[in-house]
């Protein structure tokens, strides 16, 4: 039996640019096919919001009347929690998970294609290959400890107010479980922001979110982060660096 996959979770407030960063990692920890047979395994992603709950049970916030779809109780934890547990057993997303967000177009955050050649050839070198990981990522990965016992490496994206402001007010709808979710005006102010504040200003200095990490906090609870103003062309590879050290790691304690 082979060992179970390294967990990797990107987390990190709405439009940080976590499924952009999780699809190059994806793409960058895929082996090329052995000589001998097109047959290739790709390291396995998975959405936290693909595990909303259905439309009618999103709860109203009370402060103003609208659905919240960014609170821990929109999303159906038990059932997040088991597919994790089966993907870390498995290595493989079972069957029957639909992803929502194969139905959006692929964001490229700006990644040059020598920047992600550059990545690949390095994990070839440094691993002799890629494999040996799964990928998941969501907007509150790290506020539940049923989850957080599961992840292996977890990376932490943020992001300044206002520019995440307007990255989320360009993207016209969202897919759900029975249909589509258009923000309605102010969602962000009444909803998205204070919700990424409740939920993890005790990882900050003073709760200031956009301010100093904790250090003492993040250790503890094993997160990385970038700085909060790096581009996706900046936390790449970073990030590639990141999974190869606790990929070798991982290997020296087999």
């Amino acid at each position: 039996m082979p060992p179970p996959p390294l967990l990797i979770a990107i987390s990190g407030p709405s439009n940080s640019g976590k499924t952009t960063l999780t699809r190059h990692l994806q793409n960058i920890f895929t082996p090329p096919p052995p000589p001998s047979s097109p047959t290739i395994t790709i390291p396995p992603r998975l959405h936290q919001d693909d595990f909303f709950h259905t439309d009618s049970q999103i709860p109203i916030a009370p402060s103003c009347g609208l659905q919240d779809w960014d609170c821990p109780g929109a999303i159906d934890w038990t059932r997040f929690v088991a597919v994790l547990r089966e993907l870390k057993q498995t290595g493989r997303v079972p069957e029957g998970v639909q992803s929502f967000e194969d139905l959006v177009r692929p964001d490229d955050g700006g990644v040059v294609d020598a920047l992600v050649g550059g990545c690949k050839e390095r994990v070839w070198r440094e691993l002799g290959g890629g494999g040996g990981l799964a990928l998941v990522e969501g907007f509150l990965m790290f506020v539940e400890e049923r989850v957080m016992r599961v992840l292996d490496v977890k990376i932490f994206l943020r992001g300044r107010g206002e520019a995440l402001r307007k990255r989320r007010e360009g993207r016209n709808v969202y897919a759900t479980v029975e249909g589509y979710w258009q923000d309605p005006p102010g969602y962000w102010d009444q909803i998205v922001w204070p919700n990424y504040l409740k939920a993890h200003k005790h990882l900050f200095v003073n709760g200031d979110v956009e301010g100093e990490l904790d250090g003492e906090v993040i250790s503890s609870l094993g997160i990385h982060s970038p700085g909060i103003d790096w581009s996706i062309s900046e936390i790449l590879p970073w990030a590639v660096d990141l999974i190869i050290a606790e990929m070798k790691k991982r290997k020296q304690q087999e």
